[in-house]
């Protein structure tokens, strides 16, 4: 870590991390439940876009390399709809949870997230939406604490 992100970058990416909070809380207490965050999209379309697009937009400014495929993957995942590009769509969806995973595997910085994270993948088989809001939480946990700790060691320089 040479070089510390500037302060609108952290605090960006920290509005990010609230947003992807937000987000796995505000549907399923909105909409009730439906089989993964996905069915969503049919509720409010442009809403699920912009919230997904803007929290890949926080993924991508991370300075690890390994979270620019997570990032493009919820782009992707985001723009084409599961009713619409269903191939695409899951496709997207696989390498998201997959790619974030192994980033948090790798990571030094922040441990233990990627084998927690690893832990939920059984959950895929009983309820995927219960299993996409473990993982995305441990994501944004993940991302929330990485910021915390970059705010922190900018402030004491």
């Amino acid at each position: 870590m040479n070089k510390l992100p500037s302060y609108t970058i952290l605090f960006f990416r920290f509005f990010m991390v609230i947003l992807g909070f937000f987000s796995i809380f505000f549907y399923p207490m909105k909409f009730g439940y439906e089989g993964s965050y996905s069915s969503y999209y049919d509720d409010i379309p442009l809403i699920f876009v912009t919230i997904f697009t803007f929290t890949s937009f926080g993924l991508f400014l991370h300075s690890d390399w390994k979270w620019k495929i997570p990032s493009l993957s919820l782009v992707f995942l985001s723009l084409f709809s599961k009713f619409d590009f269903p191939i695409i769509h899951y496709t997207s969806a696989i390498i998201f949870f997959i790619s974030s995973t192994i980033a948090m595997w790798n990571d030094k910085r922040v441990f233990g997230f990627g084998r927690l994270s690893l832990i939920t993948y059984p959950l895929f088989f009983l309820d995927l939406l219960l299993f996409e809001f473990i993982h995305i939480f441990l994501i944004c946990l993940f991302h929330l604490i990485y910021i915390l700790k970059l705010f922190l060691l900018k402030l004491s320089k």
